[in-house]
């Protein structure tokens, strides 16, 4: 592995783990104690910026550059939307699944790139889908046909070695082969944001990765590096939202969210 590829690899892996934690400045600039939310919403605009929480190094949805400067599609939505409402976005590196504690205390007070589960919902509220997510599983290239998948049922069988995101919500068909031992027992669980290079270096099989996360990483990566989409398994995971914590957002600021959101909706279907 020459050492330009070397360094590819590590950088998704370090931004990755750092992704893991919550940024030590920001946890010491928290103004807004757990349980002690500060009023956020007058009807008409925020007394005092939302606070948006991101994942860094999950490009191309949510990220940071060297210089801090914060990107990624589900960023900018975040701004323009929340701007629309009449606030001003603070956004805040956080970790993964610690943003949903963080977001479940009132210490944050939103999430972008969230799907909908029952039990989320017991602390948070949800706006308007505003994008769709779609999972397939990627292999290194010139392994697809080393392992014949028919689906996902053949992890177990095939001794087939599979990264899946900790707390991800894959859909009822990855949450019932997760409690056949033959498939759990093939699982590796990462923690944090999706870390591809474990596949090109071999730590893993495949990977079920969200597919502009994979079309990110390929694109960072040398040619060698690169991960191929295997034709066997694909998942519409439907539709995802912006997640606000019950204990500082009220549902009139998510209604003038979903205002803006539906008016994007409809403008990009006009330009289609």
């Amino acid at each position: 592995m020459s050492i330009n590829r070397t360094v590819c690899v590590l950088f998704w892996l370090v931004a990755a783990l750092l992704s893991t934690v919550l940024s030590p400045s920001a946890a010491s600039a928290d103004p807004f104690p757990a349980g002690q939310p500060a009023g956020l919403y007058d009807g008409d605009g925020c007394l005092r910026p939302l606070r948006v929480g991101y994942l860094p190094g999950r490009a191309p949805y949510q990220g940071a550059s060297a210089d801090g400067a914060v990107s990624g599609f589900d960023i900018e939505t975040a701004r323009d939307v929340v701007q629309a409402a009449g606030c001003q976005p603070e956004f805040v590196a956080v970790g993964w699944p610690r943003a949903l504690l963080l977001l479940e205390r009132g210490v944050i007070d939103a999430l972008p790139g969230a799907s909908f589960s029952a039990e989320r919902a017991t602390y948070a509220l949800f706006s308007a889908p505003y994008r769709r997510e779609e999972f397939a599983l990627y292999v290194r290239m010139g392994e697809g046909e080393a392992f014949p998948l028919t689906s996902l049922r053949d992890v177990g069988p095939m001794r087939f070695r599979l990264a899946l995101n900790s707390d991800a919500l894959y859909g009822p068909e990855v949450a019932d082969l997760m409690t056949l031992p033959d498939f759990r027992r093939q699982v590796v669980l990462v923690r944090g944001v999706e870390q591809p290079g474990l596949v090109s270096i071999g730590r893993v099989d495949g990977y079920l990765l969200d597919t502009g996360t994979a079309s990110a990483y390929n694109a960072s990566v040398s040619r060698s590096m690169r991960l191929v989409r295997h034709p066997a398994v694909t998942i519409d995971n439907g539709p995802v939202l912006f997640m606000f914590s019950r204990l500082t957002v009220p549902q009139g600021l998510i209604d003038r969210v979903n205002q803006r959101i539906s008016a994007r909706s409809v403008t990009a279907e006009a330009v289609q």
